[in-house]
């Protein structure tokens, strides 16, 4: 008995106590001889039949007969086999290995948090729709500065020679009246030492002439006439003879200085402080409102020294809109925002009828596992008691041998110590078999202690179990399935979901028209503006400028091939969901078939099995009896002891088999998580309870699906 259940049990002594008192007037327990004791017993027996309601009695006896016979077998052979050396016994019941199930089996806890996951991401679709507020704080600032350069400095200057009646002079101006050059000329030199002309291109140090006046630089020339082509003939007149090229020889350095401007803001750097709020909010028919709000503080210098103190704050307002036009892309319910929101609710859905199939998935295994273990467990104690009557019949063969040598052949004494060997041969792998089957059920609980052979689970109480049948048929099976079985829903939704997908591309076929319009509200901060933020909000409402822009792009693809395919594809998507449904729904047909099929064979099974059994047992006693008086042999009842173990495990099978058909023929309904846990309830109000729990909603994936609930 849990902690929990004791507890209660203590509450109901108590409160049986508190209302045999409450019933009894005042000086009546004293008076009719009721005292302390006798309140006392009688609040016993009530906490008795309140015990008797919480919980169903154990077979007490059941476990201890099993525990004793895997016991006695795991006892005597601890030296031989180590792997079960370490092992200890753990009572299970079916309920026990139910509650497990679903509180330790790690696919149906991924299983969970899937459905978790699943209702996220509806929260995650359905926030595209929730406003959107953005803070934006800024902070700017401009300022101009002097900038030195220090470095090397070589200009550079192009001067053209001009011969007149006077020589030749070096500038861009000529007088020819007087023959001399007008302004910034020097003095002429065209020929070297030997009154040649220079050579083109001919570099000369020192030039001849005024080398002082250019004596850091460097001449290069270029000759027009002096040339075997080109005599330079005196004509009297003014005429470009030449061109020379000067570059200075300074090489020391040079410091410039380069003034940038600084008279913005009369001499101070621009700083702007901003702070910037926006509201963007998704439209349900498509598209998006933006509302950005932004002040700005900023010191307008009037002078060097002054600003303006009240006049720090100019703010602007900018609202736009985008939307879709009616009727096309993006428009309207199909828009992609909403086919977001609706696959997430339908993959919400389908993730909770995912995990009721795994959980149907799990609780038949489990079933199926702890019916197998009943099985193994029917079977070993069978076989053990084969292997008993063997020796019994062994041990009066060895009786008979010692009284009268000459009465059993040696065949006859060969034959009954082979079928003592082949009875404890049997016992062993049968005992084997039940370990097996003790780990395979430690698989689906999820215990890790049963997995690495620490513990063995021994089954209990399932009497009552293998004795209820469960009332079906066909028709009521299949009409149960439609409103039960998760894969109708889970195929269902998923037409759903091709629906909404074949919707959002006709919606994105359609042709692309946005419309945009954009207002912006603005104050002119650039010389004075408000004392203070408030004022400058307040202000827009008469803002210094307004501008608006309205625009409206249309963008079709040419003949809108890829759009127009998507929708094919979604159209051809519909069409396999409907044969998907129509395959689910002969599918379980099918299995209901099956399974429904099982269920009735297995039952004639049991029934056939049963019989058989009565037989063979009968016909094992009264061969025992003949072999006393001597009129059968050892042959016979050795055939007699077979056919009696065979009659007896076919027995156990029938009815193990049905359970394990019923199991198969709920989960093909999709009732078992509806049905099991009633099935495995410890006592009435145990059931009562779960019955409220499902009517209320409480257990999600274990209550009954009606007809209002599927649609």
């Amino acid at each position: 008995m849990t902690a929990d259940r004791k507890a209660l049990l203590r509450t109901a002594s108590v409160a049986a106590s508190l209302s045999l008192a409450a019933l009894l007037p005042a000086g009546a327990a004293a008076g009719a001889g009721l005292d302390a004791a006798a309140l006392k017993q009688h609040a016993a027996a009530v906490a008795v039949v309140v015990e008797d309601q919480l919980t169903a009695k154990p077979a007490l006896d059941d476990q201890k007969r099993a525990r004793a016979l895997v016991g006695s077998l795991l006892a005597t052979r601890k030296i031989g086999r180590s792997d079960v050396a370490s092992r200890a016994i753990q009572p299970i019941n079916r309920r026990d290995a139910v509650l497990k199930g679903l509180t330790t089996n790690l696919p149906l806890a991924i299983g969970r948090q899937q459905s978790d996951i699943a209702q996220t991401l509806v929260r995650e679709a359905e926030a595209v729709f929730d406003p959107v507020v953005d803070l934006s704080l800024g902070y700017d600032r401009q300022a101009s500065y002097l900038r030195e350069k220090l470095g090397l400095v070589v200009p550079k200057t192009l001067q053209i020679s001009i011969s007149g009646p006077g020589g030749e002079y070096i500038g861009t101006t000529f007088d020819p009246t007087t023959g001399q050059p007008n302004g910034g000329g020097v003095t002429p030199f065209d020929k070297d030492a030997s009154g040649n002309f220079e050579d083109p291109l001919n570099n000369l140090s020192k030039p001849p002439g005024n080398p002082t006046a250019i004596q850091n630089a460097v001449k290069r020339r270029w000759n027009f006439c002096g040339l075997p082509f080109n005599p330079c003939n005196d004509t009297g007149t003014a005429a470009v003879r030449a061109m020379e090229f000067y570059e200075n020889l300074i090489t020391d350095p040079t410091q410039a200085e380069i003034v940038a401007n600084n008279t913005i803001n009369s001499g101070h750097p621009i700083q702007q402080v901003s702070v910037q709020v926006g509201l963007t909010q998704e439209l349900p028919w498509g598209g998006s409102v933006q509302v950005t709000d932004q002040t700005i503080q900023q010191r307008i210098y009037y002078d060097a020294t002054h600003y303006w103190q009240d006049g720090q704050f100019s703010s602007s307002l900018t609202a736009t809109l985008n939307t879709p036009v009616p009727f096309g892309k993006g428009f309207g319910e199909d828009n992609p925002d909403h086919a977001a929101i609706r696959n997430a609710a339908i993959a919400r859905q389908q993730t909770d009828w995912n995990v009721k199939d795994l959980n149907n998935q799990i609780l038949e295994a489990i079933d199926v596992a702890y019916f197998e273990l009943v099985r193994q467990l029917e079977i070993l104690g069978s076989t053990v008691e084969n292997q008993q009557l063997a020796v019994q019949l062994k041990e009066r063969q060895d009786r008979i041998i010692q009284q009268n040598p000459g009465m059993i052949t040696r065949y006859e004494e060969a034959q009954v110590k082979a079928e003592v060997s082949r009875a404890a041969i049997a016992v062993e792998q049968q005992l084997q078999a039940y370990l097996s089957a003790s780990v395979a059920l430690a698989q689906l609980i999820g215990d890790p202690d049963a997995r690495t052979g620490s513990v063995i689970y021994l089954p209990y109480g399932y009497a009552r179990d293998l004795d209820t049948r469960l009332a079906v048929t066909f028709d009521g099976a299949l009409s149960t399935a439609h409103l039960n079985r998760p894969a109708f829903f889970i195929a269902n939704l998923s037409g759903q979901s091709a629906d909404v997908a074949l919707k959002l591309a006709q919606n994105q076929a359609r042709p692309d028209i946005q419309f945009t319009a954009t207002g912006v509200a603005s104050e002119n901060g650039s010389l004075y503006g408000y004392s203070n933020p408030v004022q400058s909000q307040i202000s827009l409402t008469s803002p210094d400028n307004f501008s608006q822009n309205y625009s409206l792009v249309y963008a079709y693809p040419w003949l809108n091939r890829g759009a127009n395919a998507a929708v094919d594809i979604a159209r051809l998507s519909t069409e396999d969901q409907g044969i998907v449904i129509h395959q689910t729904d002969t599918q379980v047909r099918q299995e209901i078939a099956t399974d429904l099929a099982n269920v009735q064979g297995a039952r004639a099974q049991v029934v056939h099995a049963a019989q058989e059994t009565k037989l063979r047992v009968a016909a094992y006693d009264s061969l025992v009896r003949q072999l006393e008086a001597g009129l059968v042999g050892n042959d016979q009842i050795i055939q007699a002891l077979r056919n009696r173990i065979s009659a007896e495990q076919a027995w156990i099978g029938a009815r193990i088999s049905n359970r394990e058909a019923e199991a198969a023929l709920l989960y093909a309904q999709g009732t078992i998580a509806n049905v099991l846990p009633g099935q495995v309830a410890s006592s009435a109000l145990d059931q009562r309870r779960l019955t409220l729990l499902a009517d209320a909603g409480v257990l999600k994936y274990f209550g009954a699906q009606t007809a209002e609930k599927k649609q």
